[in-house]
């Protein structure tokens, strides 16, 4: 990665207290550094999304906008819908796939999570991933898979 794509990480780790090899970690796995990276999750939108009243902040219609609210964005693939209950009011792809303030909203998010879960980072990164942590019955999480991937890129160290 670029350096300064790592020191963006850097800063935006700093400026909310997490561990830059973390987000470091979720950026590799979550869009292997491509901050255009953008991403539809059709379930997402038909259990959270459609059918819902929602305000319409960036210049596009009610449509647009809920599915919009579906899709991830940027390095962190931070959800519309996410960042939008974050209190994001900007446009989706113009500034959620620019590094500094998609990484800002990412980490926000990762923020909200690690102290949801009393700093436990694997939690927090499985939050991170599906919205909560889930714990199977052999105490593994429901995205174990992610977390390995997120392990494996360093984010645990």
């Amino acid at each position: 990665m670029e350096l300064n794509l790592l020191q963006l990480i850097d800063a935006a780790a700093d400026a909310h207290h997490l561990p830059p090899g973390l987000v470091l970690a979720i950026v590799q796995v979550e869009s292997n550094g491509r901050a255009a990276a953008v991403r539809y999750e059709p379930a997402f939108f038909g259990r959270y999304v459609e059918g819902k009243v929602h305000q319409v902040y960036a210049p596009c219609s009610r449509v647009t906008e809920e599915r919009l609210r579906a899709f991830s964005f940027g390095l962190m693939q931070i959800m519309g819908q996410t960042a939008r209950d974050l209190g994001f009011k900007g446009v989706y792809l113009t500034e959620l796939c620019a590094p500094e303030i998609g990484l800002d909203w990412g980490c926000r998010y990762l923020a909200k999570q690690v102290l949801r879960y009393s700093g436990n980072l694997e939690a927090a990164t499985a939050a991170y991933n599906a919205g909560s942590a889930r714990w199977l019955p052999n105490r593994q999480f429901a995205n174990q898979e992610y977390i390995d991937k997120v392990r494996k890129a360093g984010g645990f160290v």
